[in-house]
């Protein structure tokens, strides 16, 4: 068994359950899960997931305070209670030595102390579909910039109650730290890698001095730039298309401005990659959610393969830094 119960393998998924038709098709993948553990110092539980790093697949949890409208992290003034309550749960967690901290901290969802009104918001979003999507990652809004919806951008800015405290570049990197200092002073967790937590792509909700627009590419470096290679293991990431065309993977497609340096399809991986440090491309780098970005029709168009094939593409280019893996989310 690997000593961070990983796999040479980039075919993976978000979320247990299609593990099988990797391992009978005599390949080994990875699976993300995502846990939400509070702030609770004195919480000591954990997961076990040796049931799948046994079987040799790898394993990356994310590590998530709560969701909306907890905060995948949590308030700035518990973030030394919540590294202690993530030193626990990894402590006392099996079978896993790949942690991400946090997810998408730049969409207004994930904020601490958010209040939204989702009555009152633009996309008309019944129970059923609050159900089905209990964490909204199928709203327009959480890709605010697309152009196509704007007009649900200035519906939910009115039904957002409270905004919640957003989480800039420099709390997040705090929060970070506290954690990953806190997860390897654990024996035997001293080599285990803790990983910045994916930003979302096309989201210009969080804005701060030095990014007026809310550059989500910007803020994905600025969050790097303050760590440094030797505050940092790696990194999760986040890409999608809008539709189910495999075309959308390989388009080259840039957003109008003031982001026309910005993919507007698959490749909005490649503006993440390039935005990394020189001295931090030795790094993780881990897509731990990639897409069509709507529902799914029993139809083989072949997204699924052209999107490994980008992948592996990319790996092979000598000078690219490499990406460990391509996780299909809600697959």
């Amino acid at each position: 068994m690997r000593p961070l119960f990983d796999t040479e393998s980039i075919f993976g998924i978000y979320e247990p359950g299609g593990e099988q038709l990797m391992l009978q098709a005599g390949r080994s993948g990875w699976i993300v899960f995502s846990e939400a553990i509070g702030g609770d110092p004195d919480d000591r539980r954990g997961v076990d997931f040796r049931p799948f790093s046994e079987q040799g697949l790898g394993v990356i949890c994310r590590i998530n305070y709560g969701y909306e409208p907890h905060g995948t992290i949590p308030h700035s003034s518990q973030y030394e209670a919540f590294a202690r309550r993530v030193a626990n749960f990894v402590q006392t967690s099996r079978g896993c030595k790949i942690w991400v901290i946090g997810n998408e901290m730049n969409y207004a969802v994930e904020r601490p102390g958010i209040q939204i009104d989702w009555s009152r918001h633009g996309s008309g979003l019944s129970d059923v579909l609050d159900e089905a999507d209990p964490l909204h990652h199928g709203l327009p809004v959480r890709f605010n910039v697309l152009p196509d919806y704007s007009d649900e951008i200035r519906t939910t800015r009115g039904a957002i109650i409270s905004p919640g405290e957003s989480i800039t570049p420099n709390l997040y990197a705090r929060c970070y730290q506290l954690c990953r200092t806190a997860i390897q002073r654990l024996p035997g967790h001293e080599e285990d890698q803790v990983l910045v937590g994916a930003v979302a792509p096309w989201n210009t909700q969080t804005t701060y001095p030095g990014n007026p627009n809310g550059d989500w590419v910007q803020y994905f470096r600025d969050i790097l730039a303050l760590l440094g290679p030797k505050s940092c293991d790696g990194f999760a990431l986040h890409t999608y298309t809008h539709g189910a065309d495999p075309a959308q993977i390989t388009s080259d497609v840039k957003l109008p401005p003031p982001f026309q340096n910005r993919h507007l399809e698959f490749r909005a991986f490649q503006d993440f990659m390039q935005a990394i440090p020189a001295d931090m491309r030795h790094l993780a780098a881990y897509i731990t959610e990639t897409d069509q970005s709507g529902p799914w029709l029993d139809v083989n168009w072949a997204w699924v393969q052209q999107a490994y094939a980008e992948i592996a593409a990319w790996n092979q280019e000598p000078l690219n830094q490499q990406i460990r893996a391509l996780c299909l989310h809600r697959w």
